[in-house]
C-alpha cells in the first residue's frame, strides 16, 4: 500500500493571517495587500478563500476603470441587487468636501505632508455602505489594470478604511505598479498595513484548469498525467497559472487529432504532451523565439557534439538544459507541427496524424523508413544501432536512395557514424558517397519530383528532420558535389516535361495553366518558376492552341501573361520571352486565315496578354475588346 504524500499548501500563511484580520474586532484601519506576479493566481487563492470560508464580501475588479463612479456603481449593485438596474448616483448624501484630505502622503520623507489624494473619492453613502454591508470584506482586484492612477484609487479606498473601518484586501502586482509609479510603495504605507505575496499553487488550481479542458480523453489524459505535467512546470520555474492553462490547451489541440490506434500509446503520448508542455511555457513566456524551434529539426546531441565549448548557447539549448529528463523533440512530435501549434495557435487533424506517421511505434518499424531509424541512433543502444546502420548501409549498396534529399541525410548520418567511431573511415565514406552520386547519374535515377536543384537547402531539412553532420565541410563537399549533378540531371530532364506538358496543353489545357502559373489550386504548380516552354516548338504550339475552344484559348494566353508576371521567375523570363515573342508571330500569322470572329477573338487576347510582355518593336497597338 502505498503512501499519501501530503500536497504542501506555499499560502498555508497568507489563510492564517485572513482569518485573523477578517475576525477581529479590534478597529484596524488598514488595508491587505495581495501582491504576485501576473498568473500567480491571485485571484483564485482569493475567490477559493472566501468560498471556503463562507466570507461575506464586496467584490470590485478594477480593470479598465477609469473613474471612481464606475467603483461606485459595482458597489451599489452589491449592496442594493434588487434596484441595481434603477440605479442612480447616490451623490450629495456625503460631502466630498468632508473627505477632502482624507489620505496625507509624505512623499520626500521630511515628516510633512505634501499633499493629498482627493480626486476619485466615493460619491456613495459610506452611511449606507456601513449599514448594509457590516461585516462584509471589500475586495478591490487588478489595482494595476485600473485606468485610474494608483494614488486616486488609494485615497478612494481609504475612505471606507479609515472612516469606516472596513476590511479591505487589495490584490495588484505590485512590481508593475512601482515600474510605472516610483512613489506606489510611499504612498501604500499610509493604507497597506499587511503585504503578502501569493505563491502559485498548482496542485490545488490544476483540477480547475482541467476543467477548461472540453475534449474528454485530453481531460482524462491530463489528469492521468497529473505527475508529468507538475513535473514539467516545476522545472520551467515560470510561476505563472495561465501560461500553464495555454499549455494545457496546446496539448488539447494535439489531441483532437490523434486515432483510436494512437491512443494505445500512452508513454509516447506523456513524452509528447511534456515537450508540449515545456515548449508551450517557453514560448509564452519569450524564453524561447518562435523562430528557433525550427532548430528541433536538428538531431539535438549531434549539435552538441559539433558546438565548441566557447559557444554561447542558444535559447533552444538554454530550454533543453532547463528540462534535463525531458525531449523536447520525443517520438511523433515534428518540428512543422509544433510551429503551427505554436505561432497559429491550431493545429489541424492532418497535420497531427502526418506527424505521427512519421516515427515509430505509431508506425511500426517495418514501415519506418530505414534512413529514419538510423537518423535517430542516439537514442538506440548499440545493437540497436548496428542493426539500423547495417541495413542502411544494405540499402545504400544497393542505391535504394534516389531522392535527393533523403540522399544527403544518408550521407549526413554516415559521416556522423564514421566521426564517433563506427563503420568505415571518414574518408573513405567521402569516396563512396561521391561515387554513389556518380552511378545514379551515370544511370539518370535521380527522382526530382520532390526537390530540384535551387530547393536543396541544407539549413532546412527534409521530412522534418535537420540533416546530420551539416555544418561540417565534408557534409558541406558532399552536398555541393550531389548539387552540381542534379542541375545536370534536371536540364536533361526537362526537354522532357516540357513536351510531357505540351501533351497535357492538348488534353487538359486548364491544367496545363495549374502546373505553370501561381494559382490557388490544392495541386502544386510545378513548374510555375521552371523555364522548360522553350523547349517546345512555337510553331506546334501556336497549333494546338488553335484547336482548343475559344474559351480555353484565352484562358491560356492569360495563363502564360500571369506566368511572366507574378513572383520572382526572372530566369523564366529571361529565357522564354524570347520564344513567346515566336509564339506571337505564329499566333499572329494563323489568325489571317480564320472566320472573322475567331481572327478578332485571338489578336485581340494577344494584343492584351501577350503585347504587354514583348519589348516595343514585336508589339502591336491593342485592338479594342469584343
Amino acid at each position: 500500500m502505498s503512501a499519501t504524500v501530503e500536497v504542501v499548501d506555499p499560502n498555508a500563511a497568507v489563510r492564517v493571517f485572513l482569518d485573523a484580520y477578517c475576525t477581529s474586532t479590534a478597529p484596524l484601519n488598514y488595508a491587505v495587500l495581495l501582491t504576485g506576479p501576473w498568473g500567480a493566481g491571485k485571484t483564485h487563492f482569493l475567490k477559493t478563500y472566501l468560498a471556503d470560508r463562507k466570507r461575506a464580501h464586496i467584490y470590485v475588479s478594477l480593470y479598465g476603470v477609469s473613474s471612481a463612479s464606475e467603483i461606485d456603481d459595482q458597489i451599489y449593485r452589491q449592496l442594493h441587487p434588487a434596484l441595481s438596474s434603477k440605479y442612480t448616483k447616490l451623490g450629495g448624501v456625503l460631502a466630498r468636501a468632508f473627505l477632502k484630505g482624507a489620505l496625507k502622503i509624505d512623499l520626500d520623507g521630511d515628516g510633512r505632508d505634501d499633499g493629498s489624494i482627493n480626486g476619485g473619492l466615493p460619491e456613495i453613502d459610506l452611511n449606507d455602505f456601513a449599514k448594509n454591508a457590516k461585516d462584509r470584506l471589500l475586495v478591490f482586484d487588478d489595482l494595476e489594470r485600473t485606468a485610474m492612477k494608483p494614488a486616486n484609487v488609494l485615497g478612494y479606498i481609504n475612505a471606507f478604511v479609515e472612516h469606516e473601518d472596513a476590511k479591505v484586501v487589495i490584490l495588484a502586482n505590485e512590481t508593475e505598479i512601482e515600474k510605472e509609479d516610483p512613489d506606489f510603495k510611499r504612498i501604500k504605507e499610509k493604507l497597506i498595513g499587511q503585504s503578502l505575496v501569493i505563491l502559485p499553487s498548482v496542485e490545488a488550481a490544476y483540477p480547475e484548469l482541467l476543467k477548461l479542458v472540453t475534449h474528454p480523453w485530453a481531460a482524462k489524459f491530463l489528469e492521468m498525467s497529473k505527475a508529468q505535467v507538475l513535473d514539467v512546470f516545476a522545472q520551467s520555474e515560470a510561476n505563472n497559472l495561465r501560461v500553464l492553462k495555454q499549455a494545457l490547451w496546446d496539448f488539447e489541440r494535439v489531441a483532437k487529432g490523434l486515432r483510436p490506434s494512437d491512443l494505445a500509446h500512452t508513454n509516447e503520448l506523456k513524452a509528447m504532451l511534456q515537450a508540449i508542455v515545456a515548449l508551450s511555457i517557453e514560448v509564452r513566456t519569450g524564453r524561447l523565439p518562435k523562430e528557433q524551434l525550427q532548430s528541433l529539426k536538428a538531431n539535438r546531441w549531434a549539435r552538441l557534439f559539433r558546438r565548441g565549448k566557447e559557444e554561447t548557447k542558444s535559447s533552444l539549448e538554454l530550454s533543453e538544459d532547463r528540462y534535463p529528463g525531458i525531449d523536447l523533440r520525443p517520438a511523433g512530435l515534428d518540428p512543422d507541427l509544433v510551429v503551427a501549434l505554436l505561432t497559429r495557435g491550431y493545429v489541424e487533424p492532418v497535420e497531427v496524424q502526418s506527424s505521427l506517421d512519421r516515427a515509430p511505434p505509431f508506425i511500426s518499424p517495418d514501415a519506418e523508413p530505414i534512413w529514419r531509424r538510423a537518423w535517430y541512433g542516439y537514442r538506440s543502444t548499440d545493437a540497436e544501432y548496428a542493426q539500423s546502420m547495417a541495413a542502411l548501409e544494405a540499402e545504400f549498396v544497393a542505391r535504394a536512395f534516389v531522392t535527393p534529399p533523403i540522399i544527403m541525410h544518408v550521407f549526413g548520418i554516415m559521416l556522423n557514424a564514421a566521426r564517433i567511431g563506427y563503420g568505415r573511415p571518414l574518408a573513405q565514406v567521402q569516396k563512396d558517397c561521391r561515387a554513389y552520386v556518380d552511378d545514379l547519374a551515370a544511370n539518370n535515377r535521380f527522382d526530382l519530383t520532390i526537390a530540384r536543384p535551387e530547393h536543396l537547402r541544407t539549413d532546412s531539412g527534409y521530412d522534418g528532420l535537420g540533416y546530420i553532420d551539416v555544418e561540417t565541410p565534408e557534409f558541406k563537399a558532399l552536398a555541393n558535389y550531389l548539387d552540381g549533378a542534379i542541375n545536370k540531371a534536371w536540364r536533361k530532364m526537362l526537354p522532357v516535361a516540357a513536351e510531357k506538358l505540351h501533351e497535357t496543353l492538348k488534353a487538359e489545357p486548364d491544367r496545363f495553366t495549374q502546373q505553370t502559373t501561381i494559382n490557388n489550386s490544392p495541386t502544386p504548380a510545378a513548374f510555375w518558376d521552371v523555364p522548360l516552354l522553350h523547349y517546345i516548338a512555337p510553331e506546334e504550339f501556336a497549333k494546338t492552341i488553335l484547336t482548343l475552344e475559344p474559351a480555353a484559348q484565352i484562358s491560356v494566353l492569360q495563363g502564360l501573361s500571369a506566368r511572366y508576371q507574378r513572383g520572382d521567375a526572372s530566369d523564366v523570363r529571361t529565357l522564354e520571352l524570347p520564344w513567346l515573342a515566336k509564339l506571337r508571330r505564329r499566333l499572329l500569322t494563323a489568325a489571317r486565315n480564320l472566320g472573322p470572329m475567331s481572327r478578332h477573338r485571338l489578336k485581340t487576347a494577344v494584343a492584351r496578354e501577350i503585347d504587354p510582355l514583348l519589348p516595343a518593336k514585336v508589339s502591336t497597338p491593342k485592338s479594342t475588346g469584343p
